[in-house]
């Protein structure tokens, strides 16, 4: 397997983030690296260590990258969780850029970046490369990669518990959301380090508006919290609206290349703006029929093969060969 080499970041909050960077064998390394660096942010359920990360890092490999980097989230993949703020997408500027600050300084400013994000990896990157936050995107980023974005979902994480808000008119009405509870939680007397633990989340299961003691929870952390300054927000929907990719086609600043399945469940098609993305210049949609969320199964038998890791590192070469536009 691949081996890496873990180096911890603090952020400007004083949280931290760990960062897994690829061993290249000295012997294997090309004298010329006119590729630039990869910074993969993974889903929510996956890390250095998963096996959907590892045929990722091994596909860009391949392909000629040779300086790969793992971003795990605050409190993911062994990483300290000491922060209460929210990570994501508001406060997940500040995580990327310390990714990509990290990167810039310890190449001197020479070198390219090329950000790579599925699932809510690619809603932080779409956050960061449409220049909502508190951080401009250097002129080291080219550009980015993202897969199987859920349009129409804000997400954020405090207190290591995930968040799932459904920002679309059909979830609204019908008053559902999706909330990623931890196990073992404890609610009583508010949230806390101590008392929510580390363990992995739990799946997540839909819950009701009006029965939900969680949702409260939610509703009242989200307002409680200083997400971002300047960012007022009047409720978890009006959250979830702000937060969504869809609200960042538009304003993205780098050349990217969004990639999503027809057959999505968590990504409907019909709720891309088709029209919009069309008329965002550094924006370019590749739609599939089959590729679920996550999957883009190739082949079943006698092993399970993605297709997603060869389309990911063909659209990498087209950002990289190409620093003008998509």
């Amino acid at each position: 397997g691949l081996e890496f080499e873990r180096i911890f970041l603090e952020c400007d909050d004083g949280g931290t983030v760990g960062m897994d960077k690829v061993q290249v064998d000295k012997a294997q390394r090309k004298p010329e690296d006119d590729k630039p660096i990869v910074l993969i942010f993974p889903s929510m359920r996956s890390n250095t260590y998963t096996a959907k990360i590892q045929t990722q890092c091994t596909a860009y490999l391949e392909a000629g990258y040779q300086d790969i980097f793992v971003c795990n989230y605050r409190g993911k993949c062994n990483t300290p969780l000491k922060t209460l703020k929210f990570s994501a997408p508001y406060g997940a500027d500040n995580d990327v850029h310390t990714f990509v600050d990290y990167v810039v300084r310890c190449y001197g400013g020479e070198r390219k970046i090329l950000l790579n994000g599925s699932s809510m990896g690619a809603l932080f990157i779409m956050d960061y490369l449409s220049g909502s936050g508190r951080f401009p995107v250097p002129e080291q980023v080219l550009g980015g990669v993202v897969h199987s974005v859920v349009w129409n979902v804000g997400v954020f994480y405090t207190d290591h518990i995930l968040y799932t808000t459904i920002a679309k008119p059909q979830a609204l009405s019908q008053k559902k959301y999706l909330l990623g509870r931890k196990k073992g939680a404890e609610y009583v007397g508010g949230m806390t380090l101590e008392k929510l633990g580390r363990n992995e989340m739990e799946e997540l299961s839909a819950l009701s508006l009006e029965d939900s003691q969680e949702f409260q929870v939610f509703i009242e952390t989200l307002l409680r919290h200083d997400i971002h300054d300047g960012f007022k927000v009047k409720d978890a929907v009006d959250y979830a609206h702000k937060t969504s990719p869809s609200q960042k086609v538009g304003a993205i600043k780098r050349p990217l290349i969004i990639i999503n399945a027809d057959d999505d469940p968590s990504a409907l098609i019909s709720e891309i703006d088709i029209k919009k993305i069309e008329s965002d210049l550094n924006i370019c949609l590749w739609l599939f029929k089959t590729g679920g969320h996550l999957g883009y199964i190739k082949q079943m038998f006698p092993r399970v093969e993605s297709f997603i890791n060869e389309v990911v590192t063909e659209c990498s070469d087209i950002i990289s060969s190409s620093e003008a536009g998509v």
